[in-house]
């Protein structure tokens, strides 16, 4: 069972500053290669109407730690004072291990607008059958047996031979 605690603290903003926040759960802050990433985003917008409603731009940007996106998409949504969504983004399962940032920016009507990071780390996949040493340490036990088994073979063969021309074993 998760507890959700939510705290608001007052925010000093001017009228039409775009607030952003972007967070990653505790549990998705380390991740293996290939799986999904868990993202909370929280829009607050800061104007004198309360009763208009607001088309904003959002760009989620996943920046490698030199500053490389490899991966961006983006939305449009409509917000009358504040959003919180939750996305979640498979990473590819040939991503390098390493930190990577998250940049959510968010531009409203006027040029006004916002950006939040978030940071997280991936990391190398470990299993056994997708281990380079494990592949090669079974293909060299497996020719070990092949060999072994051969030599028995013919060292089968050679004392059969051997019986019938008059050899007994001792």
């Amino acid at each position: 069972m998760a507890l959700i605690l939510l705290i608001s603290l007052p925010v000093k903003a001017e009228a039409g500053e775009v607030l952003v926040n972007v967070e990653i759960p505790t549990q998705y802050n380390s991740i293996f290669q290939g799986e999904a990433v868990l993202i909370e985003t929280n829009i607050i917008l800061a104007k004198g109407e309360l009763d208009t409603v607001t088309d904003v731009f959002v760009e989620y940007t996943l920046k490698t730690p030199q500053g490389k996106a490899i991966l961006t998409f983006s939305e449009t949504k409509s917000i009358l004072l504040r959003t919180n969504d939750v996305k979640e983004i498979r990473l590819p399962s040939n991503i390098i291990p390493g930190i990577y940032v998250l940049e959510v920016k968010v531009q409203s009507p006027g040029n006004s607008g916002g950006m939040a990071t978030a940071t997280f780390e991936v990391q190398k996949i470990k299993t056994k059958f997708m281990d380079k040493e494990f592949f090669i340490l079974a293909t060299i036990i497996f020719m070990i047996f092949i060999i072994f088994f051969i030599a028995l073979y013919f060292i089968h063969k050679k004392i059969k031979r051997l019986e019938r021309l008059g050899y007994k074993r001792i």
